[in-house]
C-alpha cells in the first residue's frame, strides 16, 4: 500500500516530465522539417538562379562580340559585357558555396562576397545601358537587364534564406 501510495505521489511529476519531454521531440521535429523545406527552398532557388545565369551569358554573347569592332565604344561594352558575365559566373558559383555552408561565420564572409560581385556587375550593366543606346539594339538590352535583374533579385533571396537558415538553425 506504501509503494502504490509513493508511486501515486511522483506520478504527476513523471506525467509533466513526459509532457514535457514530448513537447521538446515535437519541437524539435518541427524544427527540422522546417530546416529541410528552406533548404529545399534554397536548392530550387539556386537551380533556377544557376538556369537564369545560362541564359544570362547567351544574352551577353551578343555584345561580347562587339569586342572586334573598330568602333571603341563597341569594345568598350563587349568588355563590360564580358566583365558581368564572369560575375554571373562568379555569383551561381558563390551561391553554390552559400547554399552548402552551415557556418554562421563563412554566411556572413560568402553574402558580403556575393553583395561585392552584385554591385559590380550592377555597375558593368549600368555602362552598357549608358554608353549601348543608340548601339546596341534596344531590345537587346531590354532583355539583358531583365535577365541580370532577375538573377540579382535571386541572388538577394537566397542570401536572406540562407541568413534564415544560419539565424534559425544553427547548432550555436
Amino acid at each position: 500500500m506504501q509503494g502504490r501510495q509513493e508511486i501515486q505521489s511522483i506520478l504527476p511529476e513523471v506525467n509533466s516530465s513526459y509532457q514535457e519531454f514530448t513537447g521538446l521531440g515535437k519541437r524539435m521535429m518541427d524544427n527540422k522539417l522546417q530546416a529541410l523545406q528552406l533548404q529545399e527552398n534554397l536548392i530550387k532557388t539556386r537551380d533556377q538562379l544557376d538556369s537564369d545565369a545560362d541564359d544570362a551569358g547567351s544574352l551577353l554573347l551578343d555584345l561580347v562580340d562587339l569586342e572586334d569592332s573598330n568602333d571603341t565604344t563597341k569594345r568598350d561594352i563587349a568588355a563590360a559585357a564580358s566583365a558581368v558575365d564572369n560575375s554571373i559566373t562568379s555569383i551561381v558559383s558563390t551561391v553554390y558555396d552559400l547554399v552548402a555552408t552551415t557556418e554562421q561565420s563563412k554566411y556572413e564572409l560568402i553574402n558580403k562576397e556575393l553583395g561585392y560581385i552584385i554591385g559590380e556587375a550592377q555597375t558593368k550593366l549600368e555602362y552598357i545601358n549608358r554608353h549601348g543606346e543608340g548601339v546596341v539594339k534596344p531590345n537587346v538590352l531590354k532583355d539583358i537587364n531583365q535577365q541580370t535583374a532577375g538573377i540579382f533579385k535571386c541572388s538577394k533571396v537566397l542570401i536572406r534564406f540562407s541568413n534564415e537558415k544560419a539565424s534559425k538553425y544553427s547548432c550555436y
